[in-house]
């Protein structure tokens, strides 16, 4: 037996146990841990099953942070699995929890994620136009070191372009990455100081 084939064996002990017990709670939690076995494992459907039944146990206690949790780990799988259309679905669900709590950060993370999503389903505006909403959002804020995704985000969307024959949209987002990475390139933070000389080095040498 496999470390990953033991982790599955006790999380479904635990589950049984739970499940005897009755305690929603602690099934809400079991069951979206097991989802993000399976998907590490690549088992993305029973991912999706596991996650869909820790969502029922948490709407029943109305656990709106554990929903919104819940709701991304599916956009995660749903992606992975190439269900484009629910693993939207499931992330604008979760945006929409966000907005019910106030949460700060409603946009932030969705916006990056939906890029990520458009680009891998190949609809490249959708991607830009989630992708370009975003980095405003990080700018300043308490995750400002995930900018460098949305660098990556760019890059991999300028590849996809160039291999669509879009050869000036290839120069534009190079210049504008570029761009994006100077302005940060003097920022007080070190950990952003490094991520954008990286990319600047990277960029001028493409």
């Amino acid at each position: 037996m496999n470390l990953y084939e033991k982790v599955l064996f006790h999380q479904n002990k635990a589950i049984q146990i739970a499940l005897q017990l009755k305690d929603d709670r602690k099934l809400g939690v079991y069951y979206s841990n097991m989802g993000t076995y399976l998907e590490e494992l690549g088992d993305y459907n029973s991912a999706i099953d596991s996650y869909t039944k820790s969502l029922e146990y948490r709407k029943v206690l109305d656990y709106k942070m554990g929903m919104i949790h819940t709701y991304n780990r599916l956009g995660s799988a749903y992606r992975l699995a190439k269900d484009y259309s629910n693993a939207e679905n499931s992330l604008l669900a979760a945006q929409r929890l966000k907005q019910e709590i106030n949460r700060f950060d409603t946009n932030i993370s969705t916006y990056l994620d939906l890029g990520r999503l458009h680009i891998d389903a190949g609809d490249l505006k959708k991607a830009e136009d989630y992708l370009n909403k975003s980095l405003p959002l990080y700018l300043g804020s308490p995750w400002e070191d995930r900018i460098a995704e949305i660098y990556q985000a760019f890059v991999q969307l300028s590849l996809l372009r160039v291999l669509s024959r879009e050869i000036i949209d290839w120069v534009t987002y190079n210049y504008l990455t570029l761009t994006l990475a100077l302005i940060l390139a003097h920022s007080k933070r070190p950990f952003i100081h490094k991520t954008t000389q990286g990319y600047r080095r990277r960029l001028t040498h493409t």
